[in-house]
């Protein structure tokens, strides 16, 4: 897998699927559907949607982030589901931690893949 500027970490188990992929783009706007497609479009990704309600969502560390479902074709061609959290962070950036599946391989998994997304802890 190529990786880009953006990516921190990327990781998936055998067959790829689940992966969760936690990145750091650029905070220039608003979190809003329009913004996402942008973004996703900006790291290479073809056909980005947003395809639930933006929901603010309090993390274990009391911070507030957005979650969200997305679907897109990555960089390599294969269509995913993800669940999304975005998380504003200081130098006017904002983490993106995504929980994927690649469609053809496994079913998206909303309960499991929240789960995974909000149990992190960013300091």
């Amino acid at each position: 897998m190529k990786t880009l500027p953006e990516h921190i970490i990327y990781f998936s188990v055998e067959g790829f699927v689940p992966g969760v992929a936690i990145l750091a783009v650029d905070a220039d706007a608003p979190v809003t559907k329009e913004w996402l497609v942008a973004s996703y479009k900006k790291l290479g990704n073809q056909g980005p949607k947003v395809l639930t309600d933006i929901k603010e969502v309090t993390l274990p560390d009391g911070s507030k982030a957005y979650a969200y479902k997305a679907g897109y074709i990555s960089g390599t061609g294969y269509e995913v589901e993800a669940y999304a959290l975005e998380r504003d962070i200081d130098g006017g950036k904002r983490m993106r931690v995504i929980v994927y599946t690649v469609v053809a391989f496994a079913e998206y998994d909303e309960p499991l893949f929240a789960e995974i997304a909000q149990s992190l802890t960013f300091k």
